[in-house]
């Protein structure tokens, strides 16, 4: 009979892990993180990061900020503040996230360079 599971610690956990495994990859720190984070998969726990990726709006994500960057052409994440966890592809916890939008020149700008 499967046990019932708590998953507002169980997302804490695997939030911990995370940061850990983000700040001490190397070393005995980032082995013991990277075990532990192994466990958690194993019972189908997956904290996930969105560095680098496209973002839109139909990802189950808390932006907390907008942030307009030079060089981008879309929407991309910039940084991951919390991870999303998912519990066997459910999600528990809402990752949230920092997202680069394209800087847009002010119309003056745009003016003088026609």
């Amino acid at each position: 009979m499967p046990v019932a599971i708590d998953e507002g610690p169980l997302a804490e956990l695997a939030v911990a892990v995370w940061r850990l495994r983000s700040r001490a990859p190397d070393g005995p720190v980032g082995r013991h993180a990277l075990s532990a984070a192994d466990a958690l998969a194993a019972m189908g726990v997956e904290a996930r990061g969105y560095d680098g990726a496209a973002y839109s709006s139909g990802l189950q994500l808390r932006v907390l900020a907008f942030q307009p960057t030079a060089g981008l052409a879309e929407e991309r994440v910039l940084e991951t503040v919390s991870p999303a966890v998912y519990l066997r592809g459910k999600v528990i916890r809402m990752g949230e996230v920092i997202v680069g939008i394209p800087e847009t020149e002010p119309e003056a700008q745009k003016e003088q360079g026609e």
